[in-house]
Formats: structure tokens, sequence, C-alpha cells
């Protein structure tokens, strides 16, 4: 994995990063990142800092390695050198790797590495100071409010939502209405979790004017308060990641990160895939024995969004 960026959004760029995984352990060979890859501006913002203001030293590179479980060289000319390492056959590029999928590992494998690769980034910030913009800034959020419970909304882009058809192909069911959010269906997921009376925050690009007729149209409800958070990307994930409740994107690849996540964390409250059931809207995911989601790494049921 060495320095060009090809992809266009932080939610496809962490796909292409953990199928590189997959990539290695298809060929069973160690997986390289070189110092200057296009990796460290995913991963960085998010749990170490800006990537311009991150020391970039050989303690933080064994860290890293310690943490992801790879091995980090200090360019591709580096790594060209090494024994057995030919990479013009096992060099994928980063839109490559978004749609790479193995068959040698089932969803329950996958999400065990990707559930044991956050749970060590998420301690990071605890063991080394980690991102304490990204962290303060969601604490600050909070604070402001004084509620110390919230959900918060992940709210479709345009960008995002000209690939529904495509997901609905994908998995077989209509995700329109989670898209729509119309008033029916966000009271619905929310009102048995209890937090409709306390804080809500969006975290898209969108603004109050369209949050709030999600709301305003239920005239037995009261409205809670409702903010848009324009802080930085690493900070709107950890509050999203960190909330009592979280109604997310199924078409947005960020959104599906931000449920895994929260999985591996242990979170509840957390709707992304949902059906109508009766007159209640409730989560699909389907559950594994040990009560885990398959479902989120199953390649025959998401295709280009499996994680």
């Amino acid at each position: 994995m060495t320095g060009d960026n090809s992809l266009f959004s932080y939610g496809t760029h962490l796909s292409s990063f953990f199928h590189s995984f997959d990539l290695a352990h298809h060929h069973s060979c160690p997986l390289y990142i070189t110092e200057d890859s296009w990796v460290w501006d995913i991963l960085f913002p998010l749990f170490f800092g800006p990537s311009g203001e991150v020391e970039k030293n050989a303690k933080l590179w064994k860290l890293l390695e310690e943490i992801l479980g790879v091995t980090i060289v200090e360019n591709e000319y580096v790594a060209s050198k090494l024994e057995g390492i030919d990479i013009d056959t096992l060099y994928h590029p980063p839109n490559a790797l978004f749609y790479y999928h193995s068959e040698k590992l089932n969803p329950m494998e996958i999400r065990d590495h990707r559930d044991e690769v956050f749970r060590r980034l998420f301690r990071h910030p605890s063991t080394m100071g980690g991102s304490k913009e990204n962290v303060c800034s969601a604490i600050d959020v909070l604070q402001a409010s004084g509620d110390k419970e919230y959900t918060v909304i992940h709210l479709s882009t345009s960008e995002v939502k000209k690939y529904m058809l495509q997901l609905n192909e994908s998995t077989g069911k209509d995700h329109s209405a989670s898209l729509e959010m119309g008033p029916d269906y966000v009271h619905s997921l929310l009102k048995p979790t209890g937090y409709l009376s306390h804080d809500i925050y969006t975290i898209s690009g969108s603004g109050l004017d369209e949050i709030k007729p999600l709301f305003i149209d239920d005239k037995n409800a009261p409205v809670p308060n409702l903010e848009t958070i324009k802080s930085s990307l690493g900070a709107n994930i950890y509050l999203a990641v960190l909330a009592d409740a979280y109604r997310g994107n199924p078409v947005d690849p960020m959104s599906l990160w931000i449920t895994r996540m929260r999985y591996a964390l242990g979170m509840k409250n957390t709707f992304v895939f949902t059906e109508k059931v009766g007159d209640e809207w409730v989560s699909y995911l389907e559950e594994a024995e040990d009560g885990s989601p398959m479902y989120l790494y199953n390649f025959e049921k998401l295709g280009a969004w499996v994680g």
C-alpha cells in the first residue's frame, strides 16, 4: 500500500484499507505499508490527530505496526528491495482494493479482524494521547448542551442517494424510507429507545431546515433539541460512535463503518438496515449465534458495501 490516493470518500478508503488485509491473507503474505501511504490520511485524522500535526517518528510507526499487525517501510523503493516482494504483482491501488473480495475468508473471520483493529485504535487515545482534538470537540458539543444522552442521525446527501437502487438490488430490500426519513419512520425507530426527548445531532452537510420536518410533522411528540454539527470529520465520527442511539444511512460507506465501529465497541440502538414489520420499523441486521452482526461483512448480501 503506497502513496497514491484515487478514491473520493473517507468511507470507501476505509473499505480499501481493510480489504488489503483480506488480499494479504489470500496470498499468505505479510502486509506492507509505506510511510507515505494514503492510509495515514485516513487513520491519523480519526485516531491520532490532523495528518500535518502528527509527529511521524519511529515510536509512532512501531505503535502502528503493533495495532494494525502490519510492517511499515519507508517508501516504495525500500519495499521493492524486500526479498520475495514483487510490487508489480502484489500491489493493488485503492480503487481495486475497494472492490476486492477474498473467498477464503468467511464473514465471521472478517468481522473478528475488523473488531479487533477498531478496539485497538479506540484504545489508543487512552494510552498515548490519541486524537485529542476529535475527542475534545465531541465532548465540547455535549457539554454545551448539558444533556448527557443523545442521538446522532446520519442524513443522506445527493452524492450517495444515487446509489440506492444498486444497494436495493444487492440486498433485495427497499431502503427508500431510510433515505427519505419521514416523521413516522424516525419516530418508529427512536421512540422505543426513549431518546426522542433528548438531543439529536446530524453529522451530514445538511442543515436544520432538512431535519426539523422529521419531527414537527408529528403532532403527538415534542420537538427535541436539534443541531447540525460542523466539527471535523474525526469529531463527528467520535460523536456518532459513542451516541446512545445512531440512525445510520445504509447507502453511505462511512455510515456503515460507523455502524461496524459501534458494534465492535458494544454500542446498542444502532439502526442502519431497516424494514417495516407490521406498523413498526425495525433493524434487520442478521445476527450470529454470539449476537454479533454478520450482515455487515457478507459480500453476497452487500456487494460493494461489504466491510
